[in-house]
Parts: structure tokens; C-alpha cells; sequence
């Protein structure tokens, strides 16, 4: 848990924001004020407060919610601007950080976040054919703020074999903070996606790893045979040496010259061994200065 928060308030730190604009949508005053909500309680649990000017990151928490506050319908809900219509994942978006930021200890008007959390039960009612992943999303919005209505748990449980791994993560949460037991094995459940999910991509990107070794030293030694032989017209001795001297492989020109019986192929060995190796070096270079 510590690790946790520590990590979390390392990385939030960035996002502290600087309220100077009127112009801020819906989502960027929450994509500003949530990480505020979640760097202070951070603080907070590992004794950071004199690390971080705390009035200033306080002040900054509180001009948000004033903003959130201020861009409310009057039906409840929020929308993406101040005069759109309430749209459902905007409002369960501002619910659930009005609702961490009164967990974290701060004061929220308790009429603004009763009325957002009663506008999302009623979006259920009005969308019976709410998408499941948004509708866990809902759910873990509405339990967030203390609600426990085994009704609304239900019907996001018997969606939850049309959920994504993030659907699924959401309902988690909320049985876990309606205290249902069924967390416990839904995270079983997604932690067996996320293991199978990755070890399918590990598998794939080690696939896709041979293949291209594979066409890399395969197709350069298919394509010098036949430009050797036929645009050049080498001999095949000289051209097996060739393409041994290119892959700087000298237990394939000794191999070549036992079958052959002969010396002839490390005439052509020579050359393209000196080139090989030169390229190798600088483009082994150039290769590293890419990925540093």
C-alpha cells in the first residue's frame, strides 16, 4: 500500500494544474482535479506534507470542485461543456472524484454530489441497454459515494460476461465496496485474463521475433545465391564462398571446400567477409545510438 501511494504521488506530482483558464472543459477539470485528490491523500498516508507547498495544493482542490460545482446542470448530471446536455460517463466521471475527495477528507457540497448520484441511478432506469462496461462504470461511481442497492449490483453482475477486463475491474470494485464476496473471485477471474492476455502477447511478440530473424539471415543468403549466379555468373563454388565470406561464417567456407574438394570458393570468401564484418560493426553502432 505504501508503494502504492508513494508510486502515485510520484507520478501525480506533474499533474497538479494551474486554474487560469475559463475555456477548461468538463474532462480536463477532472483529468486536473482527480490526481490533485489523489497526490494529497497520498501525502497524507506517508507523512509528505512538508515536502509540498500543502496550502497551494489545497487552494488548487478547492478551485476545482468550485469549477465542478459551477459547471452542474440542473438536472443533476454534468456534461462535456457547461450548456450541453449530462451525459452519463461524464457525470459518473465527476461523482466518483467528488466522492474520493470527500474520502480524502475535504469538504463537498453534499446536495451537488446526492443530486449527480441520483442522476446516474436515473440514467440506468432511462438506459436499460446501457453498454456493460459503461454501466459498471456507473455502478462503481454510485457505490463510491456510500449507496449499497443489491438492485443496481445485480443487474451490472448479469452483464458482466459482455464486460471487458476494464468492466470487469470497475465491478470489482464496487462489490468490493458494497463489501460483496463475489470481489474476491471476479478479481480472481481478471487477474487469470490479464496472465492469459499477456502471455498470449509475450508468445505472439516472441513469434514475431523468430520469424523476422529468421527472414533477416535467411532471405539476404537466398537472394545473393541468385544474383551471384545469375547476374554475375559465378561459378557455384565461387558463389558459395561469397555468400559464406557475406554471413562472416568460416565454418561454412570449410564446409564448402571439403565437399568441392578445392580452395577455389575462399577466393570469393575474402572480399565480402572484410565488407561483412566492417558493416556489422558500424550498423551494431548505429543500431545502439538508436535505441540509447
Amino acid at each position: 500500500m505504501i508503494l502504492s501511494a508513494s508510486a502515485t504521488a510520484g507520478v501525480c506530482m506533474y499533474s497538479i494544474p494551474v486554474y487560469r483558464s475559463s475555456t477548461f472543459s468538463r474532462t480536463m477539470t477532472m483529468s486536473s482535479f482527480l490526481p490533485n485528490i489523489v497526490v494529497s491523500k497520498a501525502m497524507t498516508e506517508l507523512k509528505l506534507e512538508d515536502t509540498i507547498n500543502t496550502p497551494e495544493l489545497k487552494k488548487k482542490i478547492a478551485a476545482g470542485m468550485d469549477r465542478l460545482y459551477d459547471f452542474q446542470h440542473e438536472d443533476g448530471g454534468w456534461g462535456w461543456w457547461k450548456d450541453d446536455e449530462s451525459h452519463v460517463f461524464m457525470t459518473a466521471y465527476v461523482v466518483n472524484g467528488l466522492a474520493q475527495a470527500k474520502a480524502a477528507g475535504y469538504n463537498v457540497r453534499e446536495d451537488a454530489l446526492e443530486n449527480g448520484k441520483n442522476w446516474l441511478v436515473r440514467s440506468i432506469e432511462k438506459y436499460p441497454r446501457m453498454r456493460a462496461d459503461l454501466h459498471a462504470y456507473v455502478l462503481y461511481s454510485i457505490t463510491s459515494t456510500g449507496v449499497r442497492d443489491p438492485k443496481l449490483i445485480e443487474a451490472v453482475w448479469d452483464k458482466r460476461d459482455k464486460m471487458s477486463v476494464q468492466g470487469l475491474a470497475f465491478l470489482g470494485l464496487a462489490l468490493h465496496a458494497a463489501g460483496d464476496m463475489r470481489a474476491a473471485q471476479l478479481a480472481r477471474a481478471v487477474a487469470g485474463i490479464v496472465l492469459t492476455l499477456g502471455t498470449i502477447a509475450y508468445l505472439v511478440k516472441g513469434a514475431g521475433l523468430f520469424l523476422w530473424g529468421a527472414l533477416a539471415t535467411t532471405v539476404p543468403l537466398i537472394l545473393g545465391m541468385f544474383v551471384a549466379k545469375y547476374l554475375f555468373r559465378f561459378h557455384d563454388a565461387l558463389t558459395l564462398g561469397i555468400v559464406s565470406g557475406s554471413r562472416t561464417t568460416t565454418a561454412s567456407l570449410g564446409l564448402v571446400c571439403d565437399i568441392a574438394k578445392s580452395q577455389v570458393p575462399a577466393l570469393g570468401y575474402t572480399v565480402t567477409y572484410a565488407v561483412g564484418n566492417t558493416l556489422l560493426t558500424i550498423w551494431g553502432l548505429v543500431i545502439i545510438l538508436l535505441l540509447t
